[in-house]
């Protein structure tokens, strides 16, 4: 055989086993994906991109099955994020970093990931001193809230504060201290705004009255070192008016009617404003709201 013709052939044969070998490799890399072994095939796959950096249906390949692996690598972790499984979280994080460095997402999500153990760590302080520090567990779940809006860990923690400070605010025991005090009454006839004027001077508890309590009702009343509670109960009861507790020193006075009841117990039990607002502000509204 001619030294050309033979040397040709030779060049041949040694491009079409070139050829074989990144055509094995690459089927070798897409019967380890197709097999399920997806981290496996894509290791494979960039061995053989090393070994043939020209190979443009390798490279191709190589990328489309990076991409889709980061991809559901990165799913997986927000869903272990977003259930507080966060070594979970960031042991798949650091998987789809060692495949893709440079994937933007990733990064994002490990900087979310050390945020949230941040404020699961200040969640739990917070928690544990909600007894003892109310006001520096509250402070705590609005920085977390701050940060991270819709924190359901943080909500509920400031949700427990609100309903502790308003079932405080609105339990009639903080009336005890005042109701203790024994008081004596003498009324013949009198309207129903003389008494309660009187008891207010005596007592020091506020009062106010609905729209439809009517205070030029005409009341008898005797009562000798008597509980206020009792005398204001005993007053109510022939007025057919009933009570709420809004603060420390401020009683509701209104018909004792059904939908009354309703409208109050409403009122008081789901607004969170009156077991936060000042005294002044409470009773601004208050006088808004029974117009």
């Amino acid at each position: 055989m001619p030294p050309i013709r033979h040397s040709i052939l030779t060049a041949a044969l040694l491009a079409l086993g070139l050829a074989g070998c990144a055509s094995t490799s690459l089927n070798e890399g897409r019967e380890l994906i197709a097999a399920g072994q997806t981290e496996a095939g894509i290791a494979r796959l960039r061995t053989s991109m090393a070994e043939e950096p020209d190979n443009i249906e390798l490279k191709a390949y190589y990328h489309t099955q990076r991409e889709r692996l980061t991809s559901n690598l990165l799913t997986q972790a927000q869903q272990d994020l977003d259930a507080r499984r966060f070594d979970a979280a960031e042991a798949t994080l650091r998987k789809a970093l060692a495949l893709h460095p440079e994937n933007p997402r990733a990064g994002m999500l490990l900087s979310n990931l050390a945020t949230a153990r941040q404020h699961e760590q200040a969640l739990q302080t917070a928690s544990q001193a909600l007894a003892s520090h109310p006001a520096e567990s509250e402070q705590a779940a609005r920085l977390i809230l701050a940060q991270s809006p819709g924190h359901a860990g943080a909500l509920a923690l400031l949700q427990q504060i609100q309903a502790t400070r308003t079932a405080d605010e609105l339990n009639p025991r903080e009336l005890d201290a005042a109701y203790r005090k024994p008081i004596t009454l003498e009324f013949r006839d009198a309207t129903l705004r003389n008494v309660f004027d009187m008891i207010a001077r005596q007592s020091g508890i506020n009062f106010i009255f609905d729209k439809d309590v009517r205070l030029d009702t005409k009341a008898t009343l005797f009562t000798r070192n008597t509980p206020i509670a009792d005398a204001v109960d005993m007053l109510l009861m022939t007025g057919q008016l009933s009570k709420k507790v809004v603060n420390a020193t401020t009683l509701l006075i209104y018909p004792d009617l059904p939908q009354k009841q309703k409208q109050y117990q409403e009122l008081l039990v789901k607004s969170f404003y009156l077991g936060n607002a000042d005294a002044k502000s409470t009773m601004a509204m208050l006088r808004t709201l029974i117009k």
